[in-house]
């Protein structure tokens, strides 16, 4: 009985979006506190607005040009199924999967 529930298609489904939350959260916490520690004094001596700057500038940097993509493909490897791809960008197909004249 339990293989036929764990075969199911979906049975895991919320799986991916959790471990993908916690390790995103994990490493933006950590991106946050390693500006904090090591430039603390300097960030304390800014204003508000300067120092969220500062912080939200490095942390989506990081996390959307490093970390999202590692992670995502090593849920997707942890999951089972390859990871989603940006769709091409290239030629149009046509409908026999070839390259179509355009």
């Amino acid at each position: 009985m339990r293989e036929y529930i764990d075969n199911r298609p979906g049975a895991r489904r919320w799986l991916a979006p959790v471990a993908t939350t916690v390790g995103a959260w994990l490493v933006a916490f950590l991106v946050v506190t390693s500006p904090l520690s090591v430039f603390g004094d300097e960030l304390g001596s800014l204003s508000l607005m300067p120092r969220a700057a500062v912080i939200s500038g490095v942390l989506v940097a990081f996390m959307v040009n490093v970390v999202m993509p590692v992670l995502s493909a090593a849920v997707a490897h942890w999951m089972g199924r390859p990871p989603q791809t940006r769709p091409d960008a290239g030629r149009p197909r046509t409908t026999s999967g070839e390259e179509g004249r355009a």
